[in-house]
């Protein structure tokens, strides 16, 4: 994989991250 096609996988992966905690906030699936 080209760096360019990791940073853009892994910024995907932390926008979803974030979107997801801050839906979730304080419940239970935010411990992961």
């Amino acid at each position: 994989m080209e760096k360019s096609q990791k940073e853009y996988y892994l910024n995907e992966q932390m926008k979803a991250l974030k979107k997801e905690l801050g839906e979730l906030d304080d419940s239970e699936e935010a411990e992961v």
